[in-house]
C-alpha cells in the first residue's frame, strides 16, 4: 500500500509562529526606556576620569614634594637641592619654592611652573597663562601668596590642584 495523502484528508497548513508588530513595538519601547536611564551614567564617566587623572597628578606632586623635603633634611637643610639634575630652591621649612634665583615670598605664575616642571618627573604640560596654553598643556599655573594653584584645562577647569609652599600640603580635587 502506498503511503501518501488520502483524498479524504484535507490539507493542513502549518501556522507560522512569530512576533506580532505590537510585541515588537513594546520590546523597542522597553529597550528605549532602559537606554535612557543608563545613558546619564555613561556620560558621567568622562568627568570621573578627568577627576581621577587630576587626583593622580596631585598624588605625584605630593610625593615629589615629600622627596624634595626628605633630601633637604638628609643634606643638612641647604637652600637648594638637585632633583634629577634640576636645581630646586627650598623654603626655610624645606618645601620646594621654585628654581635657582626664585624668591620664597609671593609666588608668581612662572615660579609655580618651575616647581611643577622641576620637582616631578615627566609631568603633564603646564603653562603660566591661559593664552600660552593652546592645546600644548593640560594645566595652567597661578601663583599667589605662598600658594600655587594648577587648574586642569582639559577638564573645563573643574579640577584644580593646590600646593602650599609654606606647609608642603598638596590638595587634590
Amino acid at each position: 500500500m502506498r503511503r501518501g495523502l488520502n483524498m479524504n484528508q484535507s490539507y493542513r497548513y502549518k501556522q507560522q509562529s512569530g512576533f506580532t508588530i505590537i510585541e515588537l513595538v513594546v520590546v523597542i519601547v522597553i529597550l528605549g526606556i532602559l537606554a535612557a536611564t543608563a545613558l546619564p551614567k555613561f556620560s558621567n564617566l568622562t568627568t570621573n576620569a578627568r577627576t581621577a587623572a587630576a587626583r593622580g597628578v596631585a598624588g605625584a606632586l605630593g610625593s615629589a614634594v615629600m622627596i624634595a623635603r626628605s633630601q633637604w633634611q638628609a643634606l643638612g637643610q641647604p637652600s637648594s637641592i638637585s632633583l634629577d639634575g634640576n636645581s630646586v630652591v627650598l623654603s626655610t621649612a624645606g618645601w620646594p619654592a621654585g628654581t635657582t634665583g626664585a624668591s620664597v615670598g609671593a609666588v608668581t605664575n612662572a615660579q609655580c611652573v618651575d616647581i611643577w616642571n622641576n620637582v616631578m618627573q615627566n609631568p603633564p604640560g603646564v603653562a603660566a597663562t591661559i593664552a600660552s596654553c593652546t592645546g600644548t598643556c593640560q594645566f595652567v599655573a597661578t601663583g599667589s601668596t605662598l600658594t600655587c594653584t594648577y587648574v586642569d584645562q582639559a577638564g573645563a577647569g573643574a579640577n584644580s590642584i593646590t600646593y602650599n609652599i609654606s606647609t608642603g600640603v598638596v590638595v587634590s580635587p
